[in-house]
């Protein structure tokens, strides 16, 4: 199982803005996605697999109020060898 994680330190009052999100914080979650998924496929290369299955990307809010929170984007998958 292989598990990656990237993680912004952006508050949660400045995701919800007038119709509920800005781009600019859209963008910081889909690089962090980005780079969370990046990392488990190097990871999976560096072990010699040739895919990963059962691919989940999960957003967790790491913090004691909205200004202090931290995201976490998790991506974890199966690195397998084909036959």
């Amino acid at each position: 199982m292989l598990n990656a994680s990237a993680s912004s330190g952006a508050s949660l009052r400045s995701w919800i803005g007038i119709g509920g999100r800005t781009g600019g914080y859209e963008k910081t979650l889909v690089d962090a996605r980005n780079s969370a998924l990046n990392e488990m496929c190097g990871n999976a290369y560096n072990m010699g697999a040739d895919a990963i299955v059962g691919v989940t990307v999960n957003y967790s809010a790491h913090g004691e109020d909205n200004d202090s929170t931290v995201l976490m984007v998790t991506a974890t998958g199966t690195a397998v060898r084909l036959a």
